[in-house]
């Protein structure tokens, strides 16, 4: 059985297991996510995985470069890597009273920063030094 409900979710019952989504559904409909801003320098994501073994994790085009970061809730830790072809960058994580960076970073390299987790995560990239 496929339902759809109000505001795009989809619902499926398959032997009593029921699935709601929405980011999914919402995204077959057109409403994708705005792209990115090619001119940013800088950004950061907060990153909270919650409870059980979950890891919350992205990999994005940003700033004319490649960002790949995460928290993973079963090894306690979090990660910040960014990649710039032609620019000195860098990463940099924050999980409560842990720091982790990497910056000036020369371009074709990845900066890469972990940080053992102590509550939310947050992490961080730039395309300047």
């Amino acid at each position: 059985m496929r339902k759809t409900l109000k505001g795009g979710l989809v619902m499926a019952a398959t032997a009593g297991v029921i699935i709601l989504g929405g980011a999914g559904a919402a995204m077959a409909e057109g409403n994708a996510a705005p792209a990115p801003d090619p001119t940013a320098t800088e950004g950061s994501v907060t990153l909270d995985p919650g409870t059980g073994d979950v890891t919350a994790q992205g990999t994005k085009n940003v700033g004319g470069g490649t960002w790949n970061y995460g928290s993973n809730r079963v090894q306690d830790y979090g990660w910040s890597d960014y990649y710039h072809p032609t620019n000195c960058h860098g990463s940099s994580a924050r999980s409560g009273r842990h720091y982790a960076a990497d910056h000036g970073v020369a371009a074709k390299r990845w900066s890469e920063a972990t940080v053992t987790k102590d509550g939310t995560v947050k992490v961080y990239w730039t395309n300047k030094c």
